[in-house]
Formats: structure tokens, C-alpha cells, sequence
């Protein structure tokens, strides 16, 4: 046991002798580094004020000093101890924000966990060493938050790229000798320095030590914007842009070519399928019932490596939204993995992008047999992302059991369908991509000139989209309004 541990022991000993019973842990550098000055702990109750007074009683024979939510106490075993106080109403509105990729504001701005960086925060919950947790609530906190989550990196993207833009626009404004253009181009450093490690897929803790982590970056545009090329941040600003590119979010729907919808040649399909890329798109949302695999194995002849494609394998039979008494009527492991087989054979690859269990039923949130399954699909290597698809008139919560496993779910919404907008937060916060489909009622929405406003309105959840189309103006104009609605 070494001198940290020795030192947690006592600190814990001491809050339990004062009934301070709360979610405890350690975070900071010392988690990592052998050698340190002081130490850093975070405690959530639910009342912050009230323990804050216990804790200057628990430690009145020591020094103490106050800053925000934190106690210090200064000369405790010879180290300097920092107890971080968060409500637990305050750490779940950060974490919820930050899951979903919403905007997100911090308590303790002063405190040396990394200022007004929402990441820094998250990141010293997914490092954590827990001290005491009773209920297993900071554990929880940890394992939900160590899932890789899109919407969160794009949210803090799109921010740094907002006030980059923003700031590179005043800066061209003023005399490059004022102290205005020395603001400005230090904002843009931050931004760009925030913006390019979520890229790189680290979270900063912090500022400190900025030469540090530009030379981590190894970014070339960066090192010379900083040495005077003013104009070199327009590269930082495409690579940002190319990070939340709204082509992300769109899926090309590929139902209309099975000739069930409108009778469409080959040729014709070619031509969508070319201009679609054309356009930027190149996502395709597929099924190996389309067209009795013939769908398939069109997208095979005109698609490349660099295209991602949703394909879908569906039950054996329809099942009912409930009461599907007997799962292998409708799915068993040797069936998933024959459509499986067959559609890599349609599609002429070897992984498929993300595959979805086409039909769901409630009975299936529990079922262990469904989650062997799930499971299985999770680890197989043909398949890079599993999810499943939500039928029409579905109303019900995916269980936990379920959404630990799964990486997409798509659904329904339209005027029809409007029950997923209740529990889009609560997948997101489990790393999932939400597709919505069937914005136009499949074809049937009477009001043919309110298309426009229903992609947008389906944009507004932040959420990926899957719209089918048949002709390179519905193409154009969908476009369009992804470009417009994604950047606002």
C-alpha cells in the first residue's frame, strides 16, 4: 500500500466518523502520476451547502480555505486535499447534456478540474478512482459515460467551429498590432485546439501547458496560423466542417427501388445513385427484403468501399407489437446468419457497415434468447454496428438490457408517429445513432409541398435521417435543407 493510499484511508475514515457518506473518488493527476502535491477528490450528495458545513467541522484542526463548491484543506498528511462538491442534480444535468449534445454550463469555473471545458469534467468521471459508493452511483456515472458518444463530440465541434468562424471574421476587422486581434487570435487557438482534439479523440482536461498540446496536435495550419499565417485557419475551419458534415446524418432510402413504390429502371436507379454521391451523400439505407435481395445487389454494382450501407434482416414472420409467445417463429441464431450470409454475398462485401434486426416486439426488450442473439451479432465480424428497427405504432421504452448492446435504432416519425421524440435523450445517452424514417408517411403524406418543413423539423432532434427519393430534384432540395438546418 503505498502513501496515496494510506492518505485515502484516513480521509475516508475521517468523513465516515462525521456521517459524510456520499459517491467519493479521486480524480486529477495524481490518479496517474507517482509523484504529487495535492489531491483532488469529488463528492456528490444531494445537498452541497449542508455538506460543506460537515466537512468544515470534520476538518476544523486542520487549515482550511473555501473556493465555490470546494473545500481545502491544506496541510492534511503534508499534501494540500481538494473536496470538489457536486449535486447529483447538477452532475446528471451535465452528463444528460453532454450525452445528448446539448450545450452544457459548469459549476466550479475555478476549479482546477479544467475551468469552462465541459469535457474536462466528463473526462475525470470516466478516470475516477472510486473511494466510497455505497449504491454504486459514481460506478454507474463511469460506465455509462465510457461509451464512445457522436453526439457529444459533434455538439463541442460545432461550438469550437462557431466561435472560430466568428472570431477569424473580427480578426481580418482590426489592426494587427491591437490587443484586439491578439484576443481574438487566442480564442482561436483555444477553439482550435478544443475543436482538433476531440478529432483526435482525446478530451481536454485543460489549457495548461498549451505549447504541449499543440505540439501533441501535430497540427501544420495551427503551428502556422500561431507564426503569423492569418489565412491558415481557414484549413483548421474545413477540417472541422468535414468532422460535423451534415452528410452524417442522411441515408439514402432504397425501398422505392424494388419497384413497389414507382417503377424505376436500372439506369434510372444508377443515375439517383451516382447524383446522390454526387451531392455528397453516401450513406444507403437498404433491406435484403427490398426487391427480394435484387436491391442488394444493385447498390453492389454502383457503391464503393467508402460507402456505408444499413441493411436489414427481417423477422420470419410479422410479429405482433406484443404477445410473440415464441420467438424462434419469428427469429433463431442459424436464420439471422443466413440472411446475414446472404446479403454480404448481395452486397459483395465482406463486413456490412450496420446491420438491423427489421421487426421488434416488446416481448423481445427481456427476452435472454433475444439478447444472446444481439450479442452474438455484437462480436461477429462481418458486422460493424447492430441495432434494430422499430415497427410503426411502437410506443414502448427499449430496455437497458437492450440499449447496452445495441449501436442504432431506427424509427418512425411522422404526423403518425411522434412517440420516439419522448425517448430520443434517454438513447442517446447510451452512444446510440437515432435514425428517423418514413418522414413522408413512405410516400403518402397528402401535403406534398410541406416536405421541406418536415425534414427540418426531423432535423431539429439532432438525429440521423433516412429519406428515400426518386428524382435528382428531390435530391437537390433535401440537400439543401440538410446544409442549411445542420450548421445553424
Amino acid at each position: 500500500m503505498n502513501d496515496l493510499d494510506n492518505i485515502l484511508i484516513r480521509i475516508n475514515k475521517a468523513l465516515k466518523s462525521s456521517n459524510i457518506n456520499y459517491p467519493l473518488g479521486l480524480v486529477g493527476s495524481c490518479i496517474m502520476n507517482k509523484k504529487f502535491n495535492d489531491i483532488d477528490l469529488l463528492l456528490i450528495c444531494n445537498n452541497t451547502d449542508l455538506v460543506k458545513n460537515k466537512l468544515i467541522n470534520c476538518f476544523k484542526d486542520y487549515s482550511i480555505s473555501l473556493c465555490d463548491d470546494a473545500v481545502k484543506i491544506n496541510d492534511f498528511c503534508d499534501k494540500s486535499i481538494s473536496i470538489a462538491l457536486y449535486s447529483k442534480f447538477n452532475v446528471e444535468k451535465i452528463i444528460n447534456n453532454f450525452l445528448t449534445g446539448k450545450q452544457i454550463e459548469l459549476t466550479h469555473r475555478i476549479w482546477c478540474l479544467g475551468y469552462w471545458i465541459p469535457e474536462s469534467f466528463i473526462e475525470n468521471i470516466r478516470q475516477i478512482k472510486i473511494i466510497n459508493d455505497r449504491l454504486d452511483y459514481m460506478l454507474h456515472l463511469k460506465n455509462i459515460l465510457l461509451k464512445d458518444n457522436k453526439y457529444s463530440k459533434e455538439c463541442i465541434v460545432k461550438s469550437c467551429l462557431s466561435e472560430i468562424m466568428i472570431k477569424y471574421d473580427l480578426l481580418k476587422k482590426v489592426n494587427l498590432n491591437s490587443l484586439e486581434f491578439s484576443l481574438y487570435k487566442n480564442d482561436i487557438i483555444l477553439s482550435s485546439i478544443r475543436g482538433l482534439t476531440i478529432i483526435n479523440n482525446k478530451f481536454l482536461k485543460s489549457y495548461k501547458k498549451t505549447d504541449e498540446l499543440i505540439s501533441e496536435l501535430s497540427n501544420d495550419y495551427l503551428n502556422n496560423f500561431i507564426n503569423g499565417d492569418i489565412n491558415s485557419i481557414e484549413s483548421i475551419i474545413e477540417e472541422l466542417k468535414n468532422y460535423v458534415d451534415w452528410s452524417k446524418r442522411l441515408y439514402l432510402g432504397t425501398w422505392q427501388f424494388s419497384g413497389d413504390f414507382k417503377k424505376l429502371s436500372e439506369n434510372e436507379i444508377k443515375e439517383l445513385i451516382c447524383n446522390a454521391k454526387n451531392n455528397g451523400i453516401n450513406k444507403f439505407d437498404t433491406a435484403i427484403v427490398y426487391g427480394n435481395g435484387n436491391v442488394e445487389k444493385t447498390l453492389s454494382k454502383y457503391l464503393d468501399s467508402n460507402d456505408i450501407v444499413l441493411t436489414k434482416i427481417p423477422a420470419k414472420i410479422k410479429p405482433p407489437f406484443s404477445n410473440s409467445d415464441n420467438l424462434y417463429k419469428y427469429y433463431d441464431y442459424e436464420y439471422i446468419l443466413n440472411c446475414l450470409e446472404r446479403s454480404c454475398k448481395n452486397l459483395k462485401r465482406d463486413v456490412i457497415d450496420i446491420c438491423l434486426l427489421h421487426n421488434w416486439t416488446t416481448d423481445w426488450n427481456n427476452n435472454v434468447e433475444m439478447i444472446s442473439y444481439l450479442k452474438k451479432l455484437k462480436n461477429d465480424p462481418r458486422i460493424n454496428k447492430i441495432g434494430i428497427s422499430l415497427p410503426n405504432g411502437f410506443n414502448n421504452d427499449i430496455s437497458e438490457s437492450i440499449l447496452e448492446i445495441i449501436d442504432v435504432i431506427e424509427c418512425p416519425y411522422n404526423r403518425d408517429n411522434t412517440w420516439i421524440i419522448n425517448s430520443i435523450d434517454k438513447y442517446k445517452k447510451y452512444g446510440i445513432e437515432i435514425i428517423l424514417r418514413s418522414l413522408f408517411l413512405q410516400g403518402k403524406e397528402p401535403d406534398k409541398s410541406s416536405y421541406s418543413k418536415l425534414l427540418e423539423n426531423a432535423l431539429k432532434y439532432n438525429t440521423s435521417v433516412v429519406v428515400g427519393m426518386t428524382t435528382k430534384e428531390q435530391i437537390e432540395n433535401n440537400v439543401k435543407v440538410m446544409k442549411k438546418e445542420y450548421l445553424k
